[in-house]
């Protein structure tokens, strides 16, 4: 039996972000939602009635009530949104039903998922949906989540995804909005709280990272991150459209550990060294491959020391050297490694990050620095973003549906045209590739290139097919602990 928190808390208003206030002011140009991805077992998808579904999410809502919030504006953009409970919350709202032509392939299922991505969260109401796909591979169905960013990422969702599917969880506190400001309140309070930041904060922040700056002078040059105006150009350059292409591979997470055995490394390493090698063919095609390796902007976790919110962004981003310069692979893996320590460093050092800065910009001023930073990455060489996050061990069942395989997917911004983001579930490592549909018409070549990168690796390194996974891949009971376990990537 789950054990709830005994004391409700208390009616607040909670604030956005400054990092997660920009999903929300960009949404409406360059959608800003992600994408989670459950296929269910043939039993259960045999079981599947989506006219229960209302009733079964009902118990979903009382365990994350996050489901039921939506953004508020601030009068005069003054200050940053808040998170307000809508009071005309209706979970019928957010579902979806389709079914796939058969004979319901990948391919069929990706091109769905491409649709449905490329519509935009109806505004005025909690940013998500759910929808859910019959027919693939002939009876298997497939959830498709979809959800603006500001409300979880990808470490904040294994949370969740702990939280609904281990009975066990100990339920942490999850404050409850209110249900609404009114406009002098609103006007009110936003204005005292940037006043405190203004006067408080900010000389504090500026002091420490002031600081930090000068102790890093010292560093040398050639592992400071590089930067995205002397990048070598990319193919998927923008201006970016809403309309998106998906699409992914998967790879033996006991594979993958074998392969960064061979030079003592992480899965990160292997992660990066597969990303660059699939993006290789795409230079050489686009005549861009030089010898210099073009930039890749990683999502990297940075989450304040006992800070325990499930919901927003606790991510950075942090440019850094993807390899696809070396045409060896085993070259492509050690210098993976070598990147994958420097953007380690690189955070670990950062006392505040570059995020935290957006929280001194009230939307009045945000609003134009972001339609100027829109501008900026049209006209930069472009960029792919990866990210890596450890997801369940073992199989989950939610609500008491089994699920054979997840993937996750991030969002796209600006100057990025592809997003890889990389989740593993029970044993398989899954590569999601994301894709702005006029940069990236074809996500399925992406992916089939993420594919014979793994192969070409895994020749490179020795390790057989099909190798079977170590101790460290069983499942191991353990309770939710949000403050160690947010957003934990593979080391």
């Amino acid at each position: 039996m789950r054990r709830l928190n005994s004391r409700p808390p208390p009616d607040a208003a909670i604030r956005l972000s400054g990092s997660d206030t920009t999903f929300i002011l960009d949404d409406p140009i360059e959608p800003q939602h992600t994408l989670k991805i459950a296929v269910f077992d043939e039993a259960s998808s045999r079981a599947f009635q989506f006219e229960r579904i209302g009733e079964a999410l009902a118990g979903a809502v009382a365990v994350l009530p996050q489901m039921q919030w939506r953004v508020q504006s601030v009068p005069l953009g003054l200050n940053r949104p808040v998170w307000i409970t809508d009071p005309t919350f209706d979970v019928r709202n957010h579902l979806r039903h389709v079914r796939l032509p058969e004979p319901g392939t990948k391919s069929q299922l990706c091109r769905e998922i491409s649709e449905v991505a490329s519509e935009p969260i109806p505004p005025a109401q909690p940013p998500w949906e759910l929808w859910f796909v019959d027919g693939f591979e002939g009876s298997k169905v497939v959830a498709v989540l979809k959800m603006n960013h500001a409300l979880a990422d990808g470490g904040t969702f294994a949370l969740l995804l702990d939280l609904l599917s281990r009975p066990e969880s100990t339920m942490p506190l999850i404050p409850r909005p209110v249900e609404a400001l009114s406009r002098g309140k609103a006007l009110r309070d936003a204005t005292r709280e940037l006043w405190h930041q203004l006067i408080r904060e900010l000389p504090s922040q500026t002091a420490t990272t002031l600081r930090a700056r000068a102790r890093r002078r010292k560093t040398a040059s050639a592992t400071r991150p590089p930067s995205m105006l002397r990048a070598p150009k990319l193919p998927w350059r923008g201006p970016l459209t809403p309309a998106r292409s998906f699409s992914w591979a998967s790879a033996p997470l006991g594979e993958i550990k074998e392969i960064a055995k061979a030079i003592s490394g992480t899965v990160n390493d292997v992660v990066f060294a597969i990303v660059a090698g699939a993006v290789r063919p795409y230079l050489a095609e686009d005549r861009t491959l030089t010898d210099q390796p073009v930039v890749g902007i990683v999502a990297a976790k940075h989450r304040r020391d006992g800070e325990t919110r499930l919901w927003g962004t606790g991510a950075t981003s942090q440019t850094f050297r993807l390899p696809t310069h070396l045409a060896d692979p085993m070259e492509r893996l050690r210098a993976a490694h070598v990147q994958n320590e420097a953007v380690k460093a690189e955070v670990a050092a950062r006392p505040v990050r570059m995020e935290d800065w957006f929280d001194f910009a009230p939307p009045i001023l945000l609003r134009p620095m972001l339609r100027v930073a829109r501008l900026v990455g049209q006209r930069v060489a472009g960029g792919v973003i990866v990210s890596n996050v450890k997801g369940p061990r073992e199989k989950r069942y939610v609500g008491g549906m089994g699920i054979e395989n997840f993937v996750s997917c991030g969002h796209l911004k600006y100057a990025a045209g592809v997003n890889v983001t990389v989740w593993s579930y029970n044993g398989i490592l899954n590569f999601a590739v994301y894709g702005c549909s006029r940069t990236l018409p074809d996500a399925e070549l992406f992916a089939q290139r993420i594919q014979a990168s793994f192969e070409e690796l895994r020749a490179a390194t020795g390790v057989s097919r099909n190798h079977a996974s170590n101790g460290a891949d069983r499942p191991r009971p353990a309770r939710v602990n949000p403050a160690a376990a947010a957003g934990e990537q593979h080391v």
